[in-house]
């Protein structure tokens, strides 16, 4: 996803300027249907029904998370369960907070460095792309660490989800505070702040919320990241609409630190909500019709294994 928002950003400016806004729609428009046609010919309902999965690889998804190779599937969801619990919520809370500051310098900062730093329309792309390029590595190198920590016991679930969220929430909350009093005069230090508070984001994706499903209900993670992400998704609508009636023509430095402070703010909240309300137990209503215990003291599944046990279907 990080890679893809970087590389979008850089090749954007590029085709804007050379060719017209609307190549960028034509080109990434053809990406996406040739991912399509990808998706529909290599994924299968589960790991069992892939013809391409070898034994070794089914086993190890088996013993992570505990799915039966026979596919016995949960008699049905514990909706109720599910909107009653406050791990959930805390889950939730915070997906949204962080998508509203990811939407937010998504889809407003390129408009901030050309309108308040100057920058032409070329170099506002690449610049723009530079933060979403950190943020690739750091959140390689965070996802191991948190795995780490997780595995050798050194610190529970609960407590490495929770640090690592609290990192991923106030470094973007308090460096977007900070980039809102540079202007055009310090542009060197406005894209270091951009660029903290847009990478510090990935300590919390990468070993914070975003892989907690997981660990509080690893039969009904995909369910549960369905109903996080749907709701993190709202405030792709609500915060550009919010900027346009913030920011007028004149585009002040004054008016884009009401925009920061809102997402700092956003940041802060999830943060604070998370620290409260999160857990990395395994929840009651999530153990139904499990074939064998689940050990409490490790992750139902590392992010940096998975990638490495489904990096040949890729």
């Amino acid at each position: 996803i990080y890679f893809g928002m970087a590389s979008t950003l850089a090749v954007s400016g590029y085709l804007c300027s050379q060719f017209g806004w609307s190549m960028t729609f034509y080109l990434f428009g053809g990406i996406g249907l040739a991912w399509f046609v990808a998706w529909m010919l290599i994924v299968f309902d589960s790991p069992a029904d892939h013809p391409y999965i070898s034994s070794e690889e089914l086993t190890f998804i088996h013993d992570a998370i505990g799915v039966s190779l026979s596919q016995k599937k949960p008699k049905s969801v514990p909706w109720k369960k599910i909107a009653t619990s406050m791990p959930v919520y805390a889950i939730a809370v915070a997906h949204f907070c962080n998508n509203w500051g990811t939407y937010t310098l998504l889809l407003c900062l390129p408009t901030y460095f050309k309108e308040v730093l100057n920058f032409d329309l070329k170099r506002n792309g690449l610049l723009s792309a530079i933060p979403y390029v950190i943020l690739v590595i750091i959140n390689t190198i965070a996802a191991y660490i948190a795995d780490k920590l997780g595995k050798n016991g050194a610190l529970s679930i609960t407590t490495v989800r929770k640090i690592f969220n609290t990192l991923g929430l106030s470094i973007p909350g308090i460096f977007l505070i900070f980039a809102s009093y540079t202007g055009c005069e310090q542009t060197i230090l406005t894209i270091t702040c951009m660029c903290v508070a847009v990478a510090g984001r990935a300590l919390g994706s990468s070993g914070g919320f975003r892989v907690n499903h997981l660990d509080i209900a690893p039969q009904y993670a995909g369910v549960l990241m369905g109903i996080t992400n749907c709701l993190a998704t709202l405030p792709g609508i609500i915060s550009p609409y919010l900027v346009g009636i913030i920011v007028d023509v004149s585009h002040t430095r004054q008016q884009w630190q009401i925009v920061f402070y809102i997402s700092a703010a956003m940041y802060l909240f999830g943060m604070a909500f998370y620290l409260i309300f999160a857990t990395g137990k395994l929840q009651s209503w999530a153990t139904d019709d499990r074939e064998e215990p689940y050990n409490k003291s490790k992750p139902s599944i590392t992010y940096s294994e998975l990638t490495q046990s489904t990096s040949g279907l890729w």
